[in-house]
């Protein structure tokens, strides 16, 4: 079904959806329900016949491109793309909103791909279902659980020209699954290992062997406590400890 560009205008998915698709079969409830990944979106290895791929590659904002989320995920689905010794034919990378419906003039690179990839009898394999699309309300504060819908699935389909479209991680993996595949990816690419770092440990004993004579000085020339603190960097209660162990004769080392 064609679309007619010239009534294209900025409306709410909705009525988008509503104007263009009741012609062509939509069903106004049952396409706005989840729809489920796999009906649109293959395994990628469950692929048997595939000999080349066009890489999908999207972010959401250009931040996320400049800390390197574009290039760690491309690195990895070559990694997967080597091992099945499948050929890259191309790479489409998208700096956008993975949202479809009322907004598919921004995601004229996945139309793209699409006829790349029909030109080359390819597949187009990203490496998670939310890099090819969202949900219309996806939030990631607010509603980060919102799964697409039958409906953004079939306009998914339709943007690629019906191609094979496939994802290296199951297209019905949860959001949390994929948030947590994604970290590991993310770590391993830039060599860290999550979590928080490791404090490490004062050398208390060298910062006394140090301050301490400075401390029994000022203190000797009736400097106040938290004055010495100030002036030696360090805690008063520390200062005042060193203190009470002066005036009772207290061996330090």
């Amino acid at each position: 079904m064609k679309v007619n560009r010239k009534l294209r205008q900025p409306v709410s998915a909705r009525r988008w959806i509503d104007q263009h698709y009741l012609d062509g079969g939509y069903d106004p409830v049952m396409d706005r329900k989840p729809g489920s990944a796999r009906k649109f979106i293959h395994h990628f290895e469950e692929l048997k016949d595939v000999r080349y791929v066009i890489l999908h590659l999207r972010v959401s904002s250009s931040d996320q491109n400049r800390n390197g989320n574009l290039r760690d995920t491309e690195l990895e689905l070559r990694r997967v793309m080597r091992g099945r010794g499948i050929k890259v034919v191309g790479i489409i990378r998208e700096v956008v909103s993975g949202y479809v419906l009322g907004e598919s003039d921004q995601r004229w690179k996945l139309v793209r791909a699409g006829k790349l990839a029909k030109r080359a009898g390819a597949a187009i394999v990203s490496y998670c279902t939310d890099r090819f699309v969202r949900n219309e309300y996806f939030d990631t504060k607010r509603n980060n659980q919102a799964w697409p819908t039958i409906a953004e699935f079939k306009e998914l389909k339709r943007l690629t020209g019906d191609v094979t479209l496939a994802t290296v991680i199951d297209p019905d993996a949860t959001l949390n699954e994929v948030r947590g595949t994604r970290s590991k990816l993310g770590q391993q690419a830039k060599g860290r290992n999550g979590g928080r770092p490791r404090m490490r440990p004062k050398p208390v004993k060298a910062i006394r062997c140090r301050m301490l004579p400075k401390a029994r000085k000022l203190w000797e020339a009736g400097v106040p406590v938290r004055q010495i603190a100030r002036k030696l960097g360090i805690a008063h209660k520390t200062v005042d400890g060193w203190i009470q162990r002066f005036k009772m004769g207290v061996r330090f080392f």
